[in-house]
């Protein structure tokens, strides 16, 4: 299941067509208990990711460690969950409306 509080994420870019993506992403993938988040900060071994209120500490799931074009960047949409020990994982990256 997707969660989202459409007005906190609203406040840093959400929009409609960006919110179907995530929905459509998460069922797609067969993410499960994802949230929505924006990335803030790319670190060399991690990232911070905005909720629209706080920021999170995250780790993103090797397949989506790439370079170039299509590296994960500030700015770009990913759903995330939490594992057994509480960290947060990047597990998808939602495609940006142009790239």
């Amino acid at each position: 299941m997707l969660h989202f509080d459409c007005d906190r994420l609203a406040a840093i870019g959400l929009g409609s067509t960006l919110a179907a993506r995530a929905r459509a992403a998460a069922e797609a993938h067969g993410a499960a208990d994802v949230a929505l988040f924006r990335i803030t900060v790319v670190h060399r071994a991690g990232l911070e990711l905005s909720d629209g209120e706080r920021v999170h500490p995250a780790r993103a799931l090797p397949r989506l460690l790439r370079t170039g074009a299509d590296a994960l960047a500030v700015g770009d949409w990913v759903l995330a969950a939490r594992d057994a020990a509480g960290d947060l994982w990047v597990r998808e990256q939602i495609a940006p409306l142009s790239r």
